[in-house]
C-alpha cells in the first residue's frame, strides 16, 4: 500500500506537508493502491456549546404555582353565585373562567403551573388540560389541604418535563375561579416570597386569592383555627406569623356576584 508520504515523492517531489498534516489527501491523481485517508470529522456545534447551557438550565430552579380546582360539576362549584344565576351558568363560568386563567399563566416560562385537585378520585378527569402535574388536595378543611398541597413532596417539574430534575424553586397557591389573576401578580408574589416566611394576595371581601410558604422559617401549621369564608380569614392567617415577615401581594377580587360574573364573561367570550 502507498502511503501520503510515497504519494509526495512519486508526484514530481512536490510535497503537500501543510495537507498533510491537516489530513487531506494531496492534490491531483493519487497513484494507484493509494487510499485517501479522511479528514476527521469536526463536533457538532450544539455537542460543544449545549452541555454546558443544559446543566445551567437543569440547575435553574423551579418555582411552582399550583392552582387548586375541583371537578367541574353542577351543585359542587361556584355555589354562592348559582344560588343567583343558576347552576348550569355558575359552572359554565367556573370552567371557563379556570380555563382561561391557565392558558394565560402557562404561557409564561419564569414559572410551571400545576393541578391541586379535589376529589382525590377524579384527580384524572378531562374537565382539564392534559400535560400538568396534578396532585391530590387530601382530606381537610381549606387550610389543611393548602398547607399540603404546598409541602407536597413533588420532584417532578409540572408540565410533564419529567427528564430536568431541577432544584426546588418557591411554591405558592391560587384560587380556580378568578379570572383577572395574571402572570405579573404572580412573578410579583413569587419575588415577595424570596424575602419573606409568607406571602398572600388579599381580596376585598377579607380572603385571599394566593398564599406561598417559605420553605424555612413558616409555622408547622399555618392554617389552625382559621375561620374561613369570613372577613377576618386573612387577618387570622397573618396573625399566626411573627410581625415584619408575611409579605402582600396585589389585590384580586373572585367572582361571587352577578355584575362581577356579567363583565368578566362577556371578556371571555370575546376572546374565545
Amino acid at each position: 500500500m502507498v502511503t501520503f508520504s510515497a504519494a509526495k515523492r512519486s508526484h514530481g517531489g512536490k510535497r503537500h506537508v501543510g495537507r498533510a498534516n491537516a489530513g487531506l489527501p494531496p492534490r491531483g491523481p493519487l497513484p494507484r493502491g493509494a487510499r485517501p485517508r479522511r479528514p476527521l470529522p469536526r463536533p457538532p456545534l450544539a455537542a460543544v456549546i449545549a452541555p454546558p447551557l443544559l446543566r445551567a438550565y437543569a440547575m435553574r430552579p423551579v418555582h411552582k404555582v399550583f392552582m387548586m380546582v375541583k371537578e367541574p360539576r353542577m351543585g359542587a362549584v361556584k355555589t354562592r353565585l348559582g344560588r343567583q344565576i343558576g347552576a348550569v351558568a355558575a359552572t359554565w363560568f367556573y370552567r371557563h373562567a379556570t380555563l382561561s386563567t391557565l392558558r394565560r399563566l402557562r404561557r409564561d416560562p419564569r414559572f410551571e403551573v400545576g393541578l391541586a385537585m379535589t376529589p382525590d378520585a377524579r384527580i384524572a378527569t378531562r374537565a382539564w388540560p392534559a400535560g400538568m402535574e396534578r396532585v391530590n388536595q387530601g382530606e381537610g378543611d381549606l387550610g389543611a389541604r393548602m398547607a399540603r398541597v404546598l409541602r407536597h413532596p413533588s420532584a417532578a417539574p409540572c408540565g410533564g418535563r419529567a427528564l430536568r430534575r431541577a432544584p426546588v424553586g418557591l411554591r405558592v397557591v391560587i384560587g380556580s375561579d378568578i379570572p383577572a389573576i395574571t402572570p405579573r401578580a404572580v412573578v410579583d408574589a413569587l419575588t415577595q416570597l424570596g424575602a419573606h416566611r409568607a406571602v398572600f394576595g388579599p381580596a376585598d371581601d377579607g380572603g385571599f386569592w394566593l398564599v406561598g410558604l417559605a420553605v424555612l422559617g413558616a409555622p408547622e401549621r399555618p392554617f389552625d383555627e382559621v375561620p374561613w369564608s369570613a372577613p377576618d380569614t386573612l387577618a387570622a392567617c397573618i396573625a399566626r406569623f411573627q410581625p415584619g415577615t408575611v409579605a402582600l401581594a396585589a389585590t384580586i377580587n373572585d367572582v361571587d356576584e352577578p355584575d362581577e360574573y356579567h363583565r368578566h364573561r362577556n371578556l371571555m367570550v370575546t376572546r374565545m
